[in-house]
């Protein structure tokens, strides 16, 4: 990854730089898959980082086909921003907040949408418009929608807990 961030710094969008995001792909994705297991689709807390985790190696695959001139290069950073970094916030804010209010780490069902939700705004912002280039504006907008429907259900749910004392008992 870092030699991609090199090649992207002082090459942009060369085939030195798409060649690195193939491999920045490859190996995350190799790695990503080391760690499959169909139980994890069972925890909410945890397929929303595997699956955020997913985004990234995404990112890079688009990344090497906006240097081949074959996906707006655009939808490369949507699926690093709205898929990447998006989805890990929101279950990594999820995880912790449980975590440090004493709380177990077990996602409401309402938590688990919204992980959904937001997972579905990086699909209709970042591959959707590879198949429908004519919609990116709504798509854009719906995908906006989703991002604030998701964080707006995170806040719903995680206001009460955020601001109660422990449930353990123990400071913090």
């Amino acid at each position: 990854m870092i030699a991609f961030m090199l090649a992207e710094l002082f090459l942009p969008g060369s085939i030195p730089a798409g060649v690195m995001a193939g491999l920045a792909a490859a190996s995350n994705g190799l790695r990503l898959a080391g760690w499959y297991t169909k139980r994890f689709w069972a925890v909410p807390l945890l397929w929303v980082l595997h699956l955020g985790y997913a985004w990234v190696v995404v990112g890079f695959c688009l990344k090497t086909l906006a240097v081949l001139d074959l996906v707006l290069p655009q939808l490369t950073l949507h699926a690093f921003t709205v898929g990447g970094i998006g989805v890990l916030t929101l279950g990594m804010m999820a995880r912790v907040s449980l975590g440090h209010t004493g709380r177990p780490l077990k996602a409401a069902g309402p938590v688990a949408f919204a992980f959904a939700l937001i997972n579905l705004a990086a699909v209709l912002r970042g591959i959707v418009p590879i198949i429908f280039p004519y919609w990116l504006l709504q798509l854009a907008a719906l995908s906006g929608g989703l991002w604030i429907l998701s964080f707006l259900i995170f806040v719903v749910i995680y206001t009460p807990i955020l601001i109660s004392p422990r449930v353990d008992g123990l400071p913090g």
